[in-house]
């Protein structure tokens, strides 16, 4: 399933929830989370989990959900580890470009290790020049070229800034609107709080992502079944009357 389908069939932004081993994905399921997306908090914004976490994951959810994996940034992917995932039955993995320009033959070398089931979506960071990544007209520049089936929209740098505090809205605004018109979903993220998620779920995005927002107290405890379903209806509460911000250069 593409994110695009998902969204056309149920009309919504869904709520995608990074989980780290089966029991919370069983929790994010009991929240009646849209989206499960399996990471290691512990090591970084998209540090990779074990092989047996993932699997185990797919196993708890079992269908009712798309499963995504969090494959670390690309300079340091392992081959092996996205060989390995190519023969789970997940249908997206994120990739991040911290530390590195926008390379066709890198990206194309990791993609063909997933095969051709598995889309491979590239994070555009919303602190890029923290993280020495591209910026984001380069980064959908490579999502157009290489067809990819969203751009994930995060930070790389996990401090308690927020997206918002990295990128003023007006810019994200006009990003956003680029990335829809290019025919691509946006899954938007970056310790996102009730405040910011009130705020970003005006701009559309086909997911919205958290972790921290569904835990109890902080980002690496276990998350909450009940947050989970608070978030979820705060992210949906979206009206089809919200519209485009104003314009603004967004690279």
């Amino acid at each position: 399933m593409t994110v695009y389908s998902w969204a056309e069939a149920h009309d919504r932004p869904g709520l995608l929830v990074s989980v780290r081993n089966s029991t919370e994905a069983a929790i994010a399921l009991a929240g009646r989370a849209d989206w499960i997306d399996v990471k290691d908090p512990q090591r970084g914004a998209l540090a990779p989990p074990a092989i047996r976490d993932v699997r185990s994951v797919v196993a708890t959810v079992d269908g009712r959900a798309p499963v995504s994996v969090a494959a670390g940034e690309l300079l340091a992917v392992d081959r092996e580890y996205l060989r390995q995932l190519a023969r789970c039955d997940i249908v997206l993995v994120k990739l991040g470009l911290a530390g590195c320009t926008v390379g066709q033959q890198r990206w194309r070398v990791a993609a063909r290790q997933l095969g051709g089931q598995i889309g491979t979506v590239p994070v555009c960071y919303a602190d890029w020049v923290r993280a020495a990544a591209p910026a984001p007209a380069q980064v959908l520049a490579l999502a157009v070229s290489r067809q990819a089936p969203a751009i994930l929209i995060d930070t790389y740098i996990k401090d308690g800034s927020s997206l918002l505090d990295c990128w003023p809205m007006e810019s994200l605004t006009n990003f956003v609107r680029a990335v829809q018109q290019a025919g691509i979903p946006v899954v938007l993220a970056g310790s996102l709080g009730p405040d910011t998620l009130t705020r970003v779920r005006r701009l559309r995005p086909e997911l919205v992502g958290v972790r921290g927002a569904v835990c109890l107290p902080v980002r690496l405890d276990p998350i909450s079944a009940d947050l989970v379903a608070n978030v979820r209806d705060l992210v949906q509460q979206t009206s089809h009357a919200e519209i485009w911000g104003a314009d603004a250069e967004f690279s």
